[in-house]
């Protein structure tokens, strides 16, 4: 989600150099309006959400998240840059946002993309017999089931927080 955002971010940004990029135009408008919905419906929360639930769950049982045999084959930095520093493109990019989508409509995005990733996955191990997370194979279904809820009530509690964060923050920037 964080490299589509870059591109999109890139894209704007060469948008800008040409005759479509004044900030008078609808492409323009258009453009940012996305990108002010992707960040704080997608990248915001679901970036917060992987760094805090991956390291909870390495802290606690680590085979069951990321197993110790993987880092003789990934880097451990590759790992940080996957896990860790996924916060910190969030929390730059929030303070020079310059519009915020509201609560009601980013969580209609980010319920869209939860039912369609928790679908995928699903349907991954349907296909497969096989959980892509290991921490799945400790649950029985009730508790699969409580814990993909949970991960969504967490995700959209960021999100709440996060409009809250860039409200705050536009508004000192531009009273």
């Amino acid at each position: 989600l964080q490299s589509l955002y870059l591109l999109l971010a890139v894209f704007i940004d060469i948008v800008k150099l040409t005759d479509h990029g004044s900030k008078e135009s609808k492409l323009f408008k258009k453009l940012e309006a996305i990108k002010t919905y992707f960040f704080s419906s997608l990248v915001f929360p679901t970036g917060l959400l992987v760094c805090a639930f991956f390291w909870s769950i390495f802290n606690i049982n680590r085979e069951l998240i990321y197993p110790q045999d993987f880092d003789s084959v990934v880097p451990v930095w590759v790992n940080h840059s996957m896990h860790s520093a996924i916060v910190a493109l969030p929390f730059i990019e929030i303070l020079f946002q310059k519009e915020v989508s509201s609560f009601k409509s980013a969580i209609k995005g980010m319920t869209i993309f939860t039912i369609l990733y928790n679908t995928t996955y699903f349907l991954t191990y349907y296909q497969s017999s096989r959980w892509l997370y290991k921490v799945f194979y400790i649950f029985n279904w009730p508790e699969r089931v409580a814990f993909v809820v949970g991960i969504y009530l967490v995700s959209a509690l960021i999100l709440w927080l996060g409009v809250i964060i860039q409200k705050r923050i536009i508004n000192k920037k531009y009273q």
